[in-house]
Protein backbone atom coordinates (compact mmCIF):
# COMPACT_ATOMS: atom_id res chain seq x y z
CA UNK A 1 0.00 0.00 0.00
CA UNK A 2 2.70 2.67 0.77
CA UNK A 3 4.66 1.82 -2.38
CA UNK A 4 1.38 2.45 -4.33
CA UNK A 5 0.81 5.87 -2.41
CA UNK A 6 5.09 6.44 -2.98
CA UNK A 7 4.63 5.89 -6.93
CA UNK A 8 1.29 7.83 -6.87
CA UNK A 9 3.20 10.68 -5.07
CA UNK A 10 6.00 10.45 -7.32
CA UNK A 11 4.32 10.46 -10.20
CA UNK A 12 2.05 13.86 -9.13
CA UNK A 13 5.06 15.60 -8.02
CA UNK A 14 6.62 14.87 -11.82
CA UNK A 15 3.36 16.05 -13.65
CA UNK A 16 3.61 19.26 -11.43
CA UNK A 17 6.98 19.89 -12.11
CA UNK A 18 6.49 19.20 -15.80
CA UNK A 19 3.23 21.83 -15.93
CA UNK A 20 4.99 24.53 -13.54
CA UNK A 21 7.89 24.16 -16.10
CA UNK A 22 5.90 24.46 -18.85
CA UNK A 23 4.09 27.48 -17.67
CA UNK A 24 7.21 28.79 -15.52
CA UNK A 25 7.00 32.08 -17.75
CA UNK A 26 3.23 32.65 -16.78
CA UNK A 27 4.30 31.87 -12.82
CA UNK A 28 6.75 34.23 -12.94
CA UNK A 29 4.55 36.71 -14.16
CA UNK A 30 1.47 36.18 -11.66
CA UNK A 31 4.42 36.47 -9.26
CA UNK A 32 5.10 39.38 -10.16
CA UNK A 33 1.79 40.60 -10.38
CA UNK A 34 0.94 39.39 -6.87
CA UNK A 35 4.37 42.14 -5.85
CA UNK A 36 2.86 44.95 -7.91
CA UNK A 37 -0.07 44.89 -5.61
CA UNK A 38 1.71 44.34 -2.40
CA UNK A 39 3.15 47.93 -3.57
CA UNK A 40 -0.10 49.60 -4.22
CA UNK A 41 0.40 49.52 -7.88
CA UNK A 42 -2.81 47.85 -8.96
CA UNK A 43 -2.25 48.89 -13.28
CA UNK A 44 1.60 46.83 -13.25
CA UNK A 45 -0.56 43.78 -11.34
CA UNK A 46 -3.24 43.91 -14.32
CA UNK A 47 -0.52 44.31 -16.70
CA UNK A 48 1.87 41.47 -15.29
CA UNK A 49 -1.85 38.82 -15.62
CA UNK A 50 -2.54 40.18 -19.07
CA UNK A 51 1.06 38.76 -19.56
CA UNK A 52 0.69 35.52 -17.73
CA UNK A 53 -3.07 35.14 -19.77
CA UNK A 54 -1.10 35.91 -22.71
CA UNK A 55 1.51 33.25 -21.87
CA UNK A 56 -1.06 30.23 -20.72
CA UNK A 57 -3.11 30.94 -23.93
CA UNK A 58 0.15 30.48 -26.29
CA UNK A 59 1.06 27.03 -24.18
CA UNK A 60 -2.46 25.44 -24.61
CA UNK A 61 -3.79 23.89 -27.14
CA UNK A 62 -6.25 25.55 -29.95
CA UNK A 63 -10.09 24.65 -29.09
CA UNK A 64 -12.80 25.01 -31.36
CA UNK A 65 -15.79 24.68 -28.80
CA UNK A 66 -19.80 25.64 -28.00
CA UNK A 67 -20.80 24.73 -31.75
CA UNK A 68 -24.39 25.07 -32.09
CA UNK A 69 -26.73 24.97 -34.89
CA UNK A 70 -29.07 28.44 -34.43
CA UNK A 71 -32.08 30.17 -35.54
CA UNK A 72 -29.97 33.77 -34.60
CA UNK A 73 -27.02 35.44 -33.58
CA UNK A 74 -26.40 38.16 -31.60
CA UNK A 75 -22.85 38.34 -30.44
CA UNK A 76 -20.55 36.08 -28.46
CA UNK A 77 -22.60 33.89 -26.08
CA UNK A 78 -25.62 35.66 -27.39
CA UNK A 79 -27.89 33.19 -29.60
CA UNK A 80 -30.69 31.38 -30.29
CA UNK A 81 -29.84 27.86 -30.45
CA UNK A 82 -32.28 25.43 -32.67
CA UNK A 83 -33.34 21.97 -30.89
CA UNK A 84 -31.52 18.56 -32.51
CA UNK A 85 -29.36 18.92 -36.03
CA UNK A 86 -32.37 18.48 -38.66
CA UNK A 87 -33.07 21.35 -41.00
CA UNK A 88 -35.93 21.86 -43.58
CA UNK A 89 -35.40 22.27 -46.99
CA UNK A 90 -35.05 25.94 -47.25
CA UNK A 91 -33.95 26.98 -44.21
CA UNK A 92 -30.32 27.72 -43.83
CA UNK A 93 -27.16 26.23 -42.09
CA UNK A 94 -26.38 28.65 -38.98
CA UNK A 95 -23.86 27.99 -36.76
CA UNK A 96 -22.08 29.90 -33.96
CA UNK A 97 -19.29 28.34 -32.40
CA UNK A 98 -16.06 29.84 -30.05
CA UNK A 99 -12.16 29.47 -30.33
CA UNK A 100 -9.75 29.38 -27.93
CA UNK A 101 -6.36 29.41 -26.62
CA UNK A 102 -5.23 31.07 -30.25
CA UNK A 103 -2.16 32.76 -30.13
CA UNK A 104 -1.46 35.94 -29.12
CA UNK A 105 1.38 38.82 -29.32
CA UNK A 106 2.12 41.99 -27.10
CA UNK A 107 3.04 44.89 -28.98
CA UNK A 108 2.91 48.57 -28.14
CA UNK A 109 0.73 47.59 -24.99
CA UNK A 110 -1.76 45.45 -27.63
CA UNK A 111 -2.46 41.90 -27.97
CA UNK A 112 -2.50 40.84 -31.50
CA UNK A 113 -4.63 37.92 -32.92
CA UNK A 114 -3.85 35.94 -36.43
CA UNK A 115 -6.87 33.42 -36.71
CA UNK A 116 -8.33 31.76 -40.35
CA UNK A 117 -11.09 29.18 -41.13
CA UNK A 118 -11.48 27.06 -43.52
CA UNK A 119 -14.83 25.42 -44.55
CA UNK A 120 -15.69 22.28 -46.56
CA UNK A 121 -19.59 20.86 -46.37
CA UNK A 122 -19.07 17.65 -47.41
CA UNK A 123 -22.23 15.07 -48.44
CA UNK A 124 -23.28 11.48 -47.48
CA UNK A 125 -21.61 10.40 -50.32
CA UNK A 126 -18.52 11.87 -49.65
CA UNK A 127 -18.41 14.81 -52.26
CA UNK A 128 -17.65 18.27 -51.30
CA UNK A 129 -20.82 20.33 -51.76
CA UNK A 130 -19.02 23.90 -50.73
CA UNK A 131 -15.42 24.60 -49.55
CA UNK A 132 -13.28 27.93 -48.89
CA UNK A 133 -10.09 28.53 -47.50
CA UNK A 134 -9.66 31.89 -45.26
CA UNK A 135 -13.78 32.02 -44.95
CA UNK A 136 -13.04 34.16 -42.38
CA UNK A 137 -10.04 36.12 -41.38
CA UNK A 138 -9.32 37.57 -38.02
CA UNK A 139 -6.32 39.88 -37.91
CA UNK A 140 -7.02 42.44 -35.02
CA UNK A 141 -5.65 44.04 -32.02
CA UNK A 142 -7.16 44.46 -28.48
CA UNK A 143 -6.17 46.19 -25.24
CA UNK A 144 -6.36 42.72 -23.08
CA UNK A 145 -5.11 39.12 -24.26
CA UNK A 146 -8.87 37.90 -22.67
CA UNK A 147 -10.43 37.89 -26.41
CA UNK A 148 -13.77 36.37 -26.39
CA UNK A 149 -13.50 34.83 -30.01
CA UNK A 150 -16.65 33.22 -31.83
CA UNK A 151 -17.20 32.77 -35.58
CA UNK A 152 -21.06 32.52 -37.58
CA UNK A 153 -21.28 30.47 -39.92
CA UNK A 154 -24.42 30.89 -42.67
CA UNK A 155 -24.94 28.45 -45.90
CA UNK A 156 -28.17 28.85 -47.93
CA UNK A 157 -29.50 26.53 -50.34
CA UNK A 158 -28.68 23.07 -49.24
CA UNK A 159 -30.53 20.20 -50.60
CA UNK A 160 -32.01 17.47 -48.70
CA UNK A 161 -29.37 15.11 -47.36
CA UNK A 162 -26.91 14.12 -44.65
CA UNK A 163 -24.30 16.03 -44.41
CA UNK A 164 -20.80 17.30 -42.15
CA UNK A 165 -19.70 20.82 -41.95
CA UNK A 166 -16.14 20.56 -41.38
CA UNK A 167 -14.09 23.45 -39.87
CA UNK A 168 -10.62 24.15 -39.37
CA UNK A 169 -9.31 27.26 -37.64
CA UNK A 170 -5.86 27.75 -38.56
CA UNK A 171 -3.79 29.58 -35.80
CA UNK A 172 -1.29 31.80 -37.95
CA UNK A 173 0.58 32.83 -34.87
CA UNK A 174 1.17 29.48 -32.96
CA UNK A 175 1.36 27.74 -36.70
CA UNK A 176 -0.93 25.18 -35.49
CA UNK A 177 -4.87 24.47 -36.41
CA UNK A 178 -7.93 22.45 -34.52
CA UNK A 179 -10.72 20.55 -36.53
CA UNK A 180 -14.14 19.96 -35.35
CA UNK A 181 -17.38 18.69 -37.75
CA UNK A 182 -20.67 19.04 -36.81
CA UNK A 183 -22.78 16.32 -38.58
CA UNK A 184 -26.70 17.66 -39.78
CA UNK A 185 -29.66 16.68 -42.16
CA UNK A 186 -31.70 18.75 -44.66
CA UNK A 187 -35.17 17.05 -45.14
Amino acid sequence: MKKRFLVGVVFLSLVFSAISGYFSKALNYIYMARVSLQRGNSQKAVEYLNLALMEIKNNSPLVIKNVRLCYRINGFRDFLPRPGSTLRRGEPLLLYFEVDNFGVKERYGEYYINVSEDVRLVNEKGQAMFQRKNWTVVRKGFPSPNIPLYFQNKLTGIPPGRYKFEITINDNIKRTFAVKTYYFEVR
